[in-house]
């Protein structure tokens, strides 16, 4: 996979990019949900919880980032879970504290990716990150 890690390691920081999509790779190739392409990091969010709160916790739980400011929306879409249960992903722009180094405990790989250069993702992933980039 392009520009990562390798097997769950992590990677050294990188120059603050100005615009980049943090990707990381679902583990287990084509029979896990994402069906092998490149994802964000993701998750629930827990009863009570604030989304914003949520976005923090899984981003430091799947990469060990910590994001620092919240700076934008970029939209969300649905999808069928695992359980078959209909899901909403909400997509936001971040500013975290460093790019690295990425400590994946939920993924085989990582890289940053541009948004006009993006690995293998969904559809619908590639449209909320390269929206507004005709401009």
């Amino acid at each position: 996979m392009p520009g990562g890690t390798g097997s769950g390691s992590s990677s050294s920081a990188r120059s603050s990019p100005t615009r980049a999509a943090g990707c990381c790779c679902s583990g287990g190739g084509p029979t896990t949900s994402s069906g092998g392409l490149w994802e964000l990091p993701s998750g629930g969010v827990d009863p009570g919880e604030r989304l914003e709160t949520a976005l923090c916790r899984e981003v430091l739980e799947e990469t060990g980032l910590t994001v620092t400011q919240v700076t934008g929306h970029a939209g969300s879409f649905d999808y069928a879970s695992r359980s078959g249960r209909r899901t909403r992903q909400f997509t936001f722009a971040v500013t975290v504290g460093a790019t690295g180094p990425i400590t994946l405990t939920e993924h085989d790989d990582s890289t940053w990716a541009d948004p006009g250069d993006l690995p293998a993702v969904s559809d619908e992933t590639r449209a909320l990150l390269t929206k507004g980039r005709a401009r």
